[in-house]
């Protein structure tokens, strides 16, 4: 409701990712870059040591099934090309 987030290949960890944000209704807008060059190598070490009694994996599972029903409102507004809702927990 207070504005737009977007970036294009935002899951690629080959290049940086351009991160746009603009507010709404005034349209200021800005651009941050970041790497996800370590992004899955991070994630899936921190899940062996989770797994392996260390420390807990940082995301939990409630978390994780919030951010699936998140890109699936993305994935059916991309194809619709409406605003859909993200389905509550």
């Amino acid at each position: 409701a207070e504005g737009v987030v977007s970036a294009e290949n935002g899951l690629s960890v080959e290049s940086p990712v351009e991160i746009r944000f603009r507010a709404t209704p005034s349209g200021k807008a800005n651009t941050q870059t970041f790497s996800n060059g370590d992004a899955f190598t991070l994630q899936a070490n921190a899940f062996a040591v989770a797994a392996q009694g260390g420390d807990p994996f940082p995301c939990s599972g409630e978390e994780g099934l919030r951010n699936q029903l998140i890109l699936d409102a993305a994935y059916r507004s991309w194809k619709s090309g409406r605003r859909e809702s993200v389905e509550q927990l």
